[in-house]
């Protein structure tokens, strides 16, 4: 799923907790394992293959920080 802004609630576009890798063509991303950016967060500037057990199928929002 491309994401191109912010979205604090995943469920709303039907990828809640779907998410098993991330592609990030510019910028910095944080991605939270609850909704409204809450509960663990992770941030990227480059690209991540696979997500290890701790993330993998756990993204529920995600938003731009830079």
């Amino acid at each position: 799923y491309e994401v191109r802004g912010d979205m604090p609630d995943l469920t709303a576009v039907r990828f809640n907790d779907k998410a098993s890798s991330i592609k990030v063509s510019r910028g910095e991303w944080q991605v939270c394992e609850d909704i409204n950016y809450q509960g663990r967060c992770w941030t990227f500037s480059r690209d991540e293959g696979l997500f290890g057990r701790d993330l993998n199928d756990r993204i529920s929002s995600i938003r731009r920080v830079r």
